[in-house]
């Protein structure tokens, strides 16, 4: 089952989301989560957004969606997965880019 959560900022999607994951013992993705491991083990990834956050730029979307493709390709991944806030900063069309690349169906959208 995959599940996506979209709201404006401080609407609640991570709490929603987080708590929804440990019921359902699915694995929560989030792409701040994301940026910190890579960065923190200095990854090749990790440090290509390094740098554009160092400049206050918006990590490109290549980095960001290889990113979320290494994450989802694990094991834990295989039955479902809950991602939240790649789309909280960034412009609306690129929230298809991300759902596109994988996903063949939605079981569940939450509009908070």
């Amino acid at each position: 089952m995959k599940k996506i959560f979209l709201g404006p900022p401080g609407s609640g999607k991570g709490t929603a989301a987080s708590r929804i994951a440990l019921k359902l013992n699915t694995p929560h993705i989030s792409t701040g989560d994301l940026f910190r491991k890579n960065i923190k083990e200095q990854t090749p990834l990790g440090i290509n957004a390094q740098e554009y956050l160092n400049e206050d730029k918006l990590v490109p979307d290549e980095i960001v969606i290889e990113m979320l493709k290494q994450r989802i390709s694990k094991e834990d991944c295989k039955k479902g997965f809950i991602p939240f806030t790649y789309w909280n900063n960034l412009q609306g069309k690129r929230r298809g880019c991300f759902l596109s690349f994988r996903w063949d169906y939605c079981s569940l959208q939450c509009n908070l």
